[in-house]
């Protein structure tokens, strides 16, 4: 017998969150032994790598800082309470849109090549869109499988998860007011992220701290920002986006992957949100 959607949703929360986390375990690991494949690919689409040296400093980032917080209260306070999704989505964007033009503005200041340094690069994109779009679909079944594992560990140390709200408020809207909140969180939203993290805090880092740390430590920041419930997945994802971006330096490539993860994630969230945000079935 063919279960419908419905019926199979149905049955998948049926099962209890510690065989999730088995099944999430199996995937991340499988996953992470088909690594290399994807790496090979990545080398094989994107032959010779693109190195950059940032010319901003850590006082670039600590304005960075300061900017965000500033922005995100004053469209706080301009928008006032009773906020919507969109309403939310759209500080959020106002926020770190400031920051990118801020961002872009330092980088010209500082560099006459300051725009390719952070990745809009013409040369190459089609070649390192497709790199990082394989890389994402060989990894995608892992970071999927991390979210239960990850919400099983957080249950084990007494950590109790909630599900998205995100997802709750977007399942509510209807199909017209879905447009708007899906376009920002699906691609303007990740392309300002990668703007801040990948193109401008992670070349710093790496030069400080190396290649390996650099992307760790981005990608440890930029899960944090995320809060706890989905660190883990989210640390994982970031991770990847690093190591595309430190080989082909260009923006538009691990904003291609952002927005898939994205887009998937919306479809995951939406079927089924009390599934991610409690780590597995009930």
């Amino acid at each position: 017998m063919i279960q419908t959607a419905a019926e199979y949703i149905e049955s998948a929360r049926s099962i209890d969150g510690r065989t999730w986390a088995q099944v999430g375990a199996v995937a991340a690991i499988s996953t992470v032994a088909l690594l290399p494949v994807a790496w090979l690919a990545v080398k094989r689409l994107v032959p010779d790598r693109n190195i950059v040296f940032a010319r901003w400093g850590f006082s670039h980032v600590a304005m960075a800082i300061g900017l965000l917080f500033l922005v995100v209260y004053a469209a706080g306070a301009l928008i006032g309470g009773g906020r919507s999704l969109t309403g939310d989505l759209a500080i959020m964007g106002s926020a770190f849109g400031a920051l990118g033009l801020a961002i872009v503005a330092w980088s010209i200041r500082l560099d006459p090549d300051g725009v390719r340094v952070l990745g809009f690069r013409k040369s190459g994109s089609f070649r390192a869109i497709a790199a990082g779009l394989v890389a994402y679909l060989i990894a995608i079944p892992g970071i999927l499988g991390l979210i239960p594992l990850w919400g099983w560990i957080l249950e084990l140390v007494g950590h109790t998860q909630v599900p998205q709200d995100i997802a709750l408020r977007f399942a509510a809207l209807s199909p017209a007011e879905q447009l708007l909140p899906l376009v920002l969180g699906v691609l303007i939203q990740p392309l300002l992220e990668e703007l801040v993290f990948r193109s401008f805090l992670q070349p710093l880092l790496v030069q400080n701290f190396r290649e390996v740390a650099g992307v760790a430590l981005t990608s440890f920041v930029f899960a944090a920002l995320h809060g706890p419930d989905l660190f883990l997945p989210i640390f994982a994802l970031s991770c990847l986006l690093g190591a595309v971006m430190l080989r082909t330096q260009n923006l538009y490539a691990v904003w291609a992957m952002h927005a898939l993860n994205n887009g998937i994630m919306f479809a995951v969230l939406v079927a089924s949100p009390e599934f991610v945000g409690s780590g597995g079935g009930s």
